[in-house]
């Protein structure tokens, strides 16, 4: 499982600010994911419990749903290991789940570690990657309370990775989420991977990483380490797009897709993409905002998170609104924002190489000696191939072009994934020219 064999060596990168970062690349398919079916479960059935009527359900099994339509469905107690997760994947087309049997969600994975639900049993079409009308998710779930929950009652609960799913259209009866884990009051839970998913019309958030502070000191809350949220696709959420709350040290957010999020207008509610008393590195995400774009709140003391080479589209109040100290927010494209295009309130935080325009309020707010070397103006003057389009690589006469640095603080890899730099500076904004 990816972020078991991983996360030492994300953890050592994530604490190493000053050296330039490498591109992470998608995770491949693990070979478990398209082996032959362990055991096939019946569409009737409603409950996998691997103390109860599963039982001989080991560590490395692949749990197979046929195909066709069926209601909601619990995952008890299965316990797999880092070198062979438990695998539940469709099987023979597409699995869809729909009811409202269980409040917990069309999928609850309950007391569970090193277990991965997939639907990658027929294609592996789907997520940030591929327009709407491209998706082959293997498994859909719509018109039920929420989407995915994943339950941490137990002490033994860890390592889960959630991928390939299409979940749309949630009960409007309550708060629904796309994807959500919660870990309970004390615990530190460790390993959430959640990458490849579309999800969209959902009422609550698309994804909901962590647990609900409610004014209780850090000591006390549920806490997430290991966690990676990447290449989804997220449309037309209630609330937040994705939101990571209490996730505190080897956190990446990256090269996912958010589209309209926070449609119904609740403070607090509203970003594409939201970090909450949370670590962090949040990049290669595009963002079309209606309220706002990335944004932060109740930060850590210091919790060194780093924003790059995000592209933010709109946003009524800011584009990007960084609250915590000393958070690095460079080589961004913040593009038809509002009030502000990026906001950093926190102290030591250091805004550059960004490429801020077209927006109708202040261009950057922040402590004015750690704001440098950013491209601000019209749409017009910063030189993009197709703004109209949404397409913000840069022209050859583009002023943002080897305007950023060679040394420091940069990353070696742009939006595209191409590699930095090309000329003999960095380009300024996501993306580096690439020359013909």
């Amino acid at each position: 499982m990816k972020l078991a064999q991983c996360g030492a060596a994300l953890a050592i990168i994530g604490a190493l600010l000053a050296i330039p970062q490498a591109p992470v690349a998608s995770t491949p398919l693990t070979q478990t994911a398209q082996a032959a079916c362990t055991i096939t479960i019946p569409s009737t059935v409603k409950k996998i419990d691997g103390l109860g009527n599963y039982s001989q359900i080991r560590p490395g099994a692949v749990v197979c749903l046929p195909a066709g339509t069926r209601g909601n469905l619990k995952l008890f107690n299965l316990h797999g290991t880092a070198d062979q997760p438990i695998v539940v994947r469709n099987s023979g087309g597409t699995v869809r789940i729909t009811g409202l049997t269980y409040t917990g969600g069309g999928i609850s994975i309950i007391d569970s570690s090193f277990v991965r639900v997939t639907g990658t049993g027929i294609s592996d079409r789907c997520g940030a990657e591929y327009d709407p009308a491209e998706q082959q998710c293997g498994i859909e779930i719509t018109q039920t309370y929420k989407g995915v929950t994943v339950v941490t009652k137990a002490g033994n609960s860890h390592d889960f990775e959630i991928d390939h799913l299409y979940i749309h259209d949630t009960s409007t009866a309550i708060s629904s989420r796309g994807i959500g884990i919660h870990p309970e009051e004390g615990q530190t839970v460790s390993g959430f991977y959640a990458h490849h998913n579309y999800v969209h019309d959902t009422r609550g958030e698309g994804f909901y990483v962590g647990s609900e502070p409610h004014g209780k000191p850090l000591s006390d809350v549920g806490k997430l380490v290991n966690v990676e949220v990447s290449y989804n696709l997220v449309e037309r959420t209630g609330y937040d797009g994705i939101k990571v709350k209490v996730a505190i040290d080897n956190v990446k957010v990256h090269h996912n897709v958010v589209h309209d999020a926070g449609l119904r207008g609740a403070l607090h509610h509203e970003s594409g993409i939201q970090l909450a008393m949370s670590v962090g590195d949040v990049y290669n995400n595009f963002v079309q905002a209606d309220i706002e774009g990335l944004a932060t709140g109740r930060p850590l003391d210091n919790p060194t998170t780093r924003y790059f080479n995000n592209i933010i589209v709109g946003g009524q109040n800011a584009g990007m609104n960084i609250a915590e100290n000393n958070a690095q927010i460079y080589n961004n494209t913040v593009v038809r924002s509002g009030i502000v295009g990026i906001k950093a309130g926190g102290g030591g935080a250091r805004i550059f190489d960004n490429i801020v325009a077209g927006v109708s309020g202040s261009a950057i707010q922040g402590k004015s000696a750690s704001i440098f070397n950013n491209l601000v103006g019209s749409i017009a003057s910063a030189g993009f191939v197709n703004p109209a389009d949404d397409d913000y690589h840069l022209l050859a006469g583009s002023p943002a072009v080897n305007a950023g640095r060679n040394t420091g603080l940069f990353p070696l890899f742009d939006f595209d994934d191409v590699s930095r730099p090309q000329g003999s500076q960095t380009d300024l904004g996501a993306f580096e020219l690439v020359a013909p």
